[in-house]
């Protein structure tokens, strides 16, 4: 089977016999790389010789034999009549052998030789090949010399096969065969595409053939040796039938490696060397002295073993051509010997200042197979790697880089300094598998050998993982060394200060002033530690939100400055900010996922499912907060999992899927979440939902705790959790609405900073727990404080409470329509599998009475879409594209979009001719869908 590609050059040595049948002696070189198919070629035409009646003498070249005298020319001659073995031996021509040049003995025996083959040759036609002759003995090759230049008047044609390379031993004997103008030179090139198409066609079929050209190519380098070895690589398949052809993928098997093998070893062991190096330094730019200091070689030698390895396809721009052959080439080498390999490799980079993360592959690729890794530059170089792999927001292979550097390190303030840096990373992304490094860094800090950066560090993750009494031993520790330290970096006191405000009984017996000496004032750390206290000291509540937007304005988003921001996002909610905490919390949740941080997405996330779920986006807040809670284990989240699960346990309570919400509170969660904040949100949930399940007894039980824990941590902050709240409601529940109401009054009369919405939801129980006459007022103001918060679903409560009293009042008329206003929240928030996107705050506020009588322009209006109907509402209350784009969760261009149909459909230019009453009238086609009609459609009322 004969490549296309090889076709044409067939043709010339065929020419080249015929030249030779007409008395014209001929010469044709065949040259080409390791491999390329001259032995393919030589061995057709051979047999084409043989077939047309010609005499056939052949020899191959080998390494083995290049020191055997004449070894080739007996090669050619033995066995074959009229030819005398005999007079080739080394004893009859005595030291011919080694003499340089033809002395007359010798000549004697070759002018017999020549005589035979003349004679041989007038009767026919005589083809002598030597495959690979540059490996020939010295005395062959000048017996074959003075044979080329005595038989160019015979029908006597010599063919000739060689490397395209350099060899000394070689290079004046093809300074002589070059001369004759009888000579014919053929240089074969590597298949192309066509060829090794024509190949894959033969043996695969065409459909393969399409399928596997452009790879085998790429894998082959053209190589007739390689493209056969994948073909049969691909036939094994097929025999195994564990993978279907024509899948498109080509097999890379056990032939494609002896291929490779073989080419490597059949020059010697040079180029296996040289491919090994360049295998062992794969991307690291290797040079020829770089590969030559690695192999113990001369530049020179490192460059011809290159050429050969260019020549054989192998190797491409001094890289191997194809990992299927960086892969072949290190299977064959022991463990040891690569081990050894690449520890060289990462001294030799090191030496030559080297990218850190280049060494440090080296040095990895070395652990892995055994080898051992010392010295201070092989830990400075993993832990730099490591370092600078972090700053550009990558983390592949770092945890690798930090764990070796510190089973490398003997020095134990080192060896704690890269623990540290390693539970960091690993706690950013994977927070299950960084809790082993804590008893280490415990014994380190024990030890002194702990920096103050590491310590604080140290304190977040025993917090973290729930290991309290250690926090504690640190947090006093810490108190201790730093207590009236000007020097201390401002970081210090916010650290100690929001560990101590989540886990207050860490930080019993510490100083309440501890931090001030440490914060230079002005600053944000300083601002940050001032925020805290306020809140703990029931400040004003306007301060408290500029101190939070302060901090959360004058820090980006990085690992040092991640206390800032959840600490201001938490004190925010703390006074009810809501409104502007979800803004800034979408901000730093955006941030957190461009910059690959799942710990950090996953707690901003959390915090914004709390907001949402405060904000009545009881769809948007379990969403956020199912997605926040399954990025990690139980395990990985720690005592934090109280918050995504508290919001889960809230909106499935709030939505009457109180399956769900037990399954969630029958999930295990560490004792230590009971003792921080984390387990304040879970246990007020907890609570809501037995009493939401008529549990009274077991509801008012966790929201007593949670008021004793809050009255101990000194941090009665009802904005926090309302705990009196809960138990408000849970005594209504149980018919004691005094006791109600002197929890109503309690709180109003503490000093603590309310917003609008637990004021506003105090001020609907405290209507409950009024006399009748009361009512009406209470419930009008508490309407109004909930409708200025943003929560849509206590909103909504407090206007189905209110549309009853005006019912039992008399007030028919506006019961109704308070009514309506309060259905129509239902249907944007209310109970159900899912909801649609909130209604900014407000828009209830901004409707009036319900009118009937709708014009008949707005009956069009159920041609909308859901989504075109939301954005026109939206639009019509004169929300621009950027804020509609917000509060429905979409792209500007979607909403342009939406609002390009509406216009359409309801025949209006601008957003100034939507009718100012199409929300109403959203809300009367909701009431008048008939019950026949698919869920989700709408149609106009008839009037």
């Amino acid at each position: 089977m004969i490549p296309v590609d090889r076709e044409h050059d067939v043709h010339i040595l065929c020419e080249a016999y015929t030249t030779c049948l007409k008395g014209w002696g001929q010469l044709v070189v065949v040259s080409g790389g390791v491999a390329c198919g001259k032995t393919e070629l030589t061995r057709a035409f051979a047999r084409y010789a043989v077939d047309e009646g010609a005499v056939l003498l052949s020899a191959t070249g080998s390494h083995a034999e290049q020191t055997l005298p004449f070894g080739l020319l007996r090669q050619l001659f033995h066995g074959v009549e009229p030819f005398r073995m005999t007079d080739l031996s080394a004893d009859s021509l005595g030291s011919a052998a080694e003499s340089p040049t033809i002395d007359r003995d010798c000549a004697g025996v070759l002018d017999e030789l020549c005589e035979d083959l003349i004679r041989l040759a007038r009767s026919r036609p005589v083809v002598i090949t030597v495959d690979d002759i540059q490996f020939a003995d010295k005395p062959s090759l000048r017996a074959l010399l003075y044979l080329e230049r005595r038989l160019r008047t015979s029908r006597v044609l010599l063919v000739f096969t060689e490397w395209t390379l350099p060899n000394p031993g070689y290079d004046l004997f093809r300074s002589e065969i070059v001369r004759p103008l009888q000579t014919v030179h053929l240089q074969l090139a590597p298949l192309s595409k066509a060829g090794i198409g024509r190949l894959l066609e033969e043996a695969l079929g065409p459909e393969m053939a399409e399928l596997l050209t452009a790879e085998c190519h790429a894998l082959s380098g053209g190589n007739p040796l390689l493209v056969r070895a994948l073909i049969d690589d691909q036939r094994a398949r097929r025999h195994r039938a564990a993978i279907p052809l024509t899948d498109g993928t080509i097999a890379v098997g056990q032939q494609f490696t002896r291929a490779v093998i073989a080419c490597l070893r059949r020059w010697g062991r040079t180029p296996f060397d040289v491919a090994c190096g360049l295998a062992i330094l794969e991307d690291t730019g290797s040079s020829d002295p770089l590969l030559g200091e690695l192999l113990d070689m001369e530049p020179v030698d490192v460059r011809r073993a290159l050429d050969v390895l260019e020549t054989a396809g192998l190797v491409t721009g001094g890289q191997l051509r194809h990992p299927a052959v960086r892969t072949a080439v290190l299977d064959s080498v022991s463990p040891a010997e690569r081990a050894a390999l690449h520890l060289k490799a990462a001294e030799l980079l090191h030496g030559r200042e080297a990218r850190c993360a280049d060494i440090a592959a080296q040095l990895m690729a070395a652990d892995r197979l055994g080898g051992t890794v010392r010295g201070r530059w092989a830990v400075d170089t993993l832990r730099q790697a490591a370092q600078d792999h972090l700053l550009s927001h990558r983390f592949d292979a770092v945890t690798g880089w930090l764990d070796l550097a510190a089973r490398s390190s003997t020095e134990g303030s080192e060896r704690a300094e890269v623990l540290s840096l390693l539970l960091r990373v690993e706690w950013a992304r994977r927070p299950s598998a960084a809790a082993r490094h804590l008893a280490a860094l415990e014994a380190a800090r024990a030890d002194g050998d702990l920096s103050q950066d590491d310590v604080l560090y140290l304190a977040k993750y025993l917090l973290w993982y729930g290991h309290l009494d250690e926090l504690g031993e640190v947090l006093t520790a810490i108190a201790a060394s730093a207590s009236g330290d000007p020097a201390a970096p401002g970081s210090l006191g916010l650290t100690v200060e929001w560990l101590r405000f989540l886990c207050p009984p860490a930080g019993q017996g510490l100083t309440r002033h501890m931090a001030a000496p440490q914060v230079v004032s002005g600053t944000t750390w300083a601002r940050a530690v001032d925020m805290l206290e306020r809140i703990r000291s029931g400040d004003c509540r306007e301060k408290i939100i500029a101190a939070a937007e302060q901090v959360l304005g004058g820090s980006p988003l990085r690992e040092e400055t991640i206390d800032l921001q959840l600490s201001a996002l938490l004190a925010l909610l703390y006074v009810d900010g809501d409104q502007r905490a979800e803004e800034l919390c979408q901000a730093l949740l955006t941030d957190a996922i461009s910059q690959h941080a799942p710990v950090w997405r996953a707690m901003i996330g959390a915090i914004y499912a709390l907001i949402l779920a405060r904000r009545g986006d009881l769809g948007g807040a379990a969403r956020q907060a199912k997605t926040a809670h399954g990025l990690f284990t139980a395990q990985g989240w720690g005592v934090a999992i109280g918050i995504p699960l508290a919001v889960q346990v809230a909106t499935a309570t709030r939505a009457g899927r109180y399956d769900e919400a037990s399954a969630l509170l029958h999930l295990p969660v560490p004792d230590a979440m009971f003792q921080t904040q984390f387990g304040l949100f879970y246990l007020y949930e907890r609570g809501l939902f037995y009493l939401a399940t008529n549990r009274v007894h077991s509801a008012m039980a966790d929201f007593t705790r949670c008021g004793e824990l809050m009255r101990r941590w000194e941090l009665d902050v009802q904005t926090l959790v309302p705990w009196r709240l809960g138990a408000a409601r849970t005594h209504l529940a149980m018919g004691n609405p005094h006791t109600a109401r002197a929890l109503v009054e309690e709180q109003f009369a503490g000093s603590a900073p309310i917003g609008p919405r637990t004021r506003g939801m105090f001020v609907r129980v405290l209507a409950a727990a009024s006399p009748p006459e009361e009512r009406v007022p209470l419930l009008r103001k508490s309407v109004e404080l909930l409708d200025a918060s943003g929560d849509q679903f206590e909103l909504a409560g407090a206007l189905r409470e209110l549309s009853q009293e005006l019912e039992a009042a008399g007030e028919a008329a506006e019961a109704r329509d308070v009514g309506a206003r309060a259905t129509r929240l239902d249907r944007w928030y209310g109970s159900g599998p899912s909801f649609p996107d909130p209604l900014p705050a407000g828009t209830l506020a901004l409707a009036g009475p319900m009118d009937h009588h709708l014009p008949s322009s707005l009956w069009k209006v159920g041609e909308l879409s859901e989504a075109e109907r939301r954005v026109a509402v939206l639009a019509a209350l004169g929300l621009t594209n950027r804020e509609i784009s917000a509060k429905l969760y979409i792209t500007v261009s979607t909403v342009e979009q939406h609002l390009t149909r509406v216009y359409r459909k309801l025949n209006v230019n601008r957003r100034t001719d939507l009718p100012t009453d199409l929300d109403q009238y959203a809300t009367v086609e909701l009431a008048a869908a008939s019950p026949a009609s698919p869920r989700g459609t709408r149609r106009p009322r008839g009037r």
